[in-house]
């Protein structure tokens, strides 16, 4: 079966709360407007120290016209510590008028759509678990591998039964880069870029080519070893701040993954927004389908 469609196919544009729905990762927050009848209508994304150093001039995303039907939701799915969270809800329910009451947190206990065991759920991140629930809303009774790229990678592996299998977690592209500057005297901080002169003729061409080879290297053996293979039914998905130049190296090293490949912008907000869908109303009978398939 073909990848899912590069536009969201779920949630269904017909649900009926306007929600705001934030991915709060390591150092970002991603945000994305969700609106009934519109689907996800606008997203942006924003380094968690704009919200100390320039709060009055955010980048707030915008509806596509105001909410009239109901006041908004917030959903979110939080890897960052409690304060960042907390002023980053804070925030956005001033922006966007949320009431306290109004606010849906991702966690990944007693959902109905996933099967966790023996994964204990205390070490999933949110945002590996709403990842989890695109693949299954999105994709159902199909194995699903999910390539998340920020401060951390992480590839998650699920499979047609909906059962979390597992998944590794190693340093994103820049993490790589700073490790190095950091831990060292004299090397310095150098974006990550693909090397066609190997090896490299200067310090920082020799970083680059040591970083982008290695990380690529990386990603590949890991999926290698995977519980299963990657092909046309089984595609990588592509998402996370880092997934374009994720893809950019791939393509520079000719890499064998990349027919396989699905970029997917939004496959984490469209699982915070499975999640709020799931636990605050009944089950649409998409989701309902899936979850026949996950208990079976």
């Amino acid at each position: 079966m073909a990848p899912p469609s590069s536009s969201p196919q779920y949630p269904p544009p017909h649900y009926p709360h306007p929600l705001v729905c934030a991915d709060m990762g390591n150092s970002a927050i991603k945000l994305a407007l969700y609106q009934p009848n519109h689907g996800i209508v606008a997203t942006t994304s924003m380094a968690h120290r704009n919200l100390l150093e320039d709060p009055d001039h955010l980048p707030w995303p915008q509806w596509a016209s105001p909410p009239t039907t109901s006041h908004p939701w917030l959903a979110l799915a939080s890897v960052t510590n409690a304060a960042q969270t907390q002023s980053w809800k804070e925030a956005i329910c001033e922006r966007y008028g949320i009431a306290r009451d109004s606010c849906h947190t991702v966690t990944p206990y007693g959902h109905p759509l996933v099967t966790l065991h023996p994964y204990n759920p205390a070490q999933l991140g949110a945002d590996r678990f709403a990842n989890l629930l695109t693949a299954i809303t999105c994709r159902p009774n199909q194995p699903t591998i999910i390539c998340d790229v920020g401060t951390a990678t992480t590839i998650d592996w699920i499979d047609d039964d909906g059962q979390f299998l597992g998944g590794v977690i190693l340093p994103g592209p820049m993490t790589l880069s700073a490790g190095l500057q950091q831990a060292t005297a004299r090397l310095p901080r150098v974006s990550i870029q693909w090397q066609t002169q190997f090896p490299g003729d200067s310090t920082q061409h020799c970083i680059q080519a040591g970083l982008s080879t290695g990380y690529v290297g990386m990603v590949e053996a890991n999926l290698a070893r995977g519980p299963f293979a990657i092909n046309p039914n089984h595609p990588l998905i592509l998402t996370g701040g880092g997934s374009e130049k994720l893809h950019q190296l791939l393509q520079a090293a000719g890499s064998e993954l990349l027919p396989h490949i699905h970029m997917a912008p939004n496959w984490t907000i469209e699982g915070i927004i499975a999640d709020c869908m799931a636990m605050h109303r009944p089950l649409p009978s998409a989701m309902s389908a899936a979850t026949s398939g996950a208990s079976s």
